[in-house]
């Protein structure tokens, strides 16, 4: 077998923010002749950030730390020639025998099928991608790869067999370009096992994930699209020890991409329990770019005491409550007890910090397995609780009505995996219009809802002005959206069959609804107080159940399928709203014998209108009627 040599420099560092300086290198001269099958390589490349001329051996970051990739024995690549997308091209390994900066990598080329169809001259590269894997593909003008989503990361090191690289050539060198950016992040507290970094908002980037990379005019990479297993998540784990040791530096991988929401870190201990981070500004994830996050964790809090209920305030003062003594801990937090003897707290007892004003953070103990009554009612600067992360399965916990109602600044809530509402669509989180974000046990996917049973219980949306309720649901829950002004538009889907009781009450930025056809049930004073409401659809055959003052405090009208107003009427409650109530019937196109208009006898419509022409006529109403006899 005839061998070339391919040079390949074993520095792959980590990317740099500022422009570097990359002199001329032939590295795209084209081979005299085309590589054949089985035919055994030695390569030989270089990287993106390394000087041909000086063969420098360390990247420099902006920051002033400098970065190296070394070599291990046993490395692989994946090289490519022509189409091997049914393939993961051919496994080139280092033949260094020790940790080493530069190695050769040697193999055998596998099968290809040459220059695609279409002619494009890019099928005469060689492609080469960094870690190997057995599911990196290309077809000749571009890579598959993917960046994991779950990544075990070393200390003080940008691991590239976390990352994504890259080289192409029609010659001799190959020369590697980093496709992904990332995190450099330290840790204070120690105990940390787990950081989650997620992406927010409802159409949040993929951080991970199968993607495509091809080189641009510039000749670059760039991920072109996302092709499989998307995720907004990447987790991860230290590669040595079971925690992150506090102070020393690690790093995430994640694609390219804008994250326009910002982004969650969520921190673990080892018992799983989570303090979370948030980073609400957009933030730009380019190629080679290195964000930091350091010492984020200083102030989170991840457990209390059993014995104990942590707070914080809005003037750095203790509270006065009844009962309990406050004493100060660390970080601004105040630590509350029982004022006889230290007891485990098992609940939350009722109105405990109702109309505390300056009750600004809660962070409750695992032993807690109840929020009562009015709990935190009306506490109008709580921003955050922490509910217990983890608890027994077999010892649900609970939330009751009112718990907290009014807490006007509340912005997010972490439910535990398994708990419960004591009193279904109590006005838990009546009025609290800045709460956005809630997550854990029977939340949906988007994170703005708990359901339970397919009932929707709860709607963290803020000031967003539009909704559409998710798949799934069944009913809207009781008390759902009384009061939100915020919602000017909502879309109820098929399979909604029921409205709470007062689930809709007082929402005055509605000016029009669509019940769909699965609806069966309306609650009493669902719809009440939606003072700009002017028309709702129902779009159901059969009439639902009505309870009374639905539709009081609104002079809406109510259209209902054709030929259906009077069975609607039959049905009690309906007759209450009978002023109200049309006939979802615009145009009806009739043909006369003479080819003359016909002047129909409406009864009771808001008005209409007809043409005709010599053979037939249409009828069109300016809105549905109530009766045609």
């Amino acid at each position: 077998m005839n061998t070339k040599h391919f040079y390949l420099s074993a520095l792959m560092g980590i990317c740099c923010l500022t422009a570097c300086s990359i002199h001329e290198m032939d590295i795209d001269q084209p081979l005299a002749q085309p590589p054949r099958e089985g035919e055994a390589l030695t390569f030989y490349a270089d990287i993106e950030e390394n000087d041909p001329n000086t063969r420098t051996t360390a990247v420099v970051m902006e920051n002033g730390v400098t970065v190296q990739h070394w070599w291990n024995p046993g490395d692989s690549l994946n090289i490519f020639y022509g189409n091997m997308l049914d393939q993961s091209g051919s496994k080139f390994k280092a033949t260094t025998q020790e940790v080493s900066q530069t190695t050769n990598f040697t193999g055998t080329l596998g099968a290809f099928v040459g220059v695609a169809e279409g002619g494009s001259s890019q099928t005469h590269y060689f492609w080469a991608t960094y870690p190997y894997s057995e599911n990196n593909r290309s077809d000749g003008n571009s890579v598959l790869m993917t960046m994991p989503a779950q990544q075990e990361i070393p200390i003080d090191s940008w691991d590239p067999a976390s990352d994504l690289y890259v080289a192409r050539s029609r010659g001799l060198n190959l020369y590697f370009y980093l496709v992904g950016t990332g995190v450099r992040f330290t840790v204070t507290q120690p105990g940390i096992a787990r950081i989650d970094f997620r992406a927010n908002g409802d159409n949040a980037p993929a951080l991970a994930g199968t993607v495509r990379v091809a080189f641009g005019d510039d000749n670059k990479p760039y991920v072109t699209e996302v092709v499989s297993d998307a995720s907004p998540v990447v987790r991860v784990t230290p590669k040595d020890g079971a925690c992150f040791v506090p102070g020393q530096y690690y790093y995430v991988h994640f694609l390219p991409g804008t994250l326009a929401d910002g982004l969650l870190v969520t921190y673990y201990d080892l018992d799983g329990i989570p303090a979370k981070y948030p980073i609400n500004s957009s933030l730009q994830l380019q190629r080679k770019e290195i964000h930091t996050l350091d010492g984020k964790d200083a102030d989170l809090v991840f457990a209390v005491p059993n014995d104990q209920i942590w707070y914080k305030t809005t003037d750095g003062q203790a509270l006065d409550i009844e009962g309990y003594t406050s004493v100060p801990g660390e970080s601004g937090w105040f630590i509350l007890t029982h004022s006889t003897q230290p007891t485990d707290f098992l609940d939350v007892e009722c109105a405990l910090f109702q109309d505390q004003p300056r009750l600004q953070n809660v962070s409750l103990p695992r032993s807690v397995t109840s929020v009562y009554e009015y709990a935190f009612a009306d506490c109008s600067a709580l921003e955050t609780i922490v509910l217990p992360a983890y608890n027994d399965p077999s010892n649900s916990f609970g939330i009751s009505d009112g718990a907290f109602i009014g807490c006007t600044s509340l912005r997010s809530v972490e439910f535990p995996e398994i708990w419960s509402m004591d009193v279904h669509g109590g006005q838990i989180f009546t009025d609290c219009p800045a709460l956005t974000y809630v997550s854990g046990g029977h939340t949906t996917s988007d994170n703005h809802a708990v359901v339970f049973d397919g009932i929707m219980e709860l709607f963290a949306g803020g000031q967003r002005t539009t909704y559409t309720i998710p798949a799934g649901v069944t009913g809207l829950g009781d008390y759902l959206l009384q009061n939100n002004t915020a919602l000017t538009s909502i879309v109820i889907p098929e399979g909604v069959n029921s409205i709470g009781e007062s689930a809709m009450a007082n929402m005055t930025g509605l000016t029009e609804l669509t019940l769909p056809g699965t609806i069966t049930s309306i609650g009493k004073h669902a719809f009440d107080g939606c003072s700009n409401l002017t028309k709702i659809t129902i779009e159901s055959t059969t009439p639902p159940s009505l309870r009374e003052g639905a539709f009081d405090g609104s002079e809406c009208n109510i259209y209902v399928p054709s030929g259906k107003r009077s069975e609607y009427l039959a049905k009690s409650g309906w007759s209450s709203y009978a002023d109200r109530i049309f006939e979802s019937v615009y145009e009806i196109t009739y043909t006369t014998t003479d080819g003359e208009s016909i002047r129909p006898k409406v009864t009771e419509g808001p008005g209409w209108s007809f043409v005709n022409n010599d053979t037939y006529g249409v009828l069109k109403f300016s809105g549905p009627v109530k009766n045609i006899p």
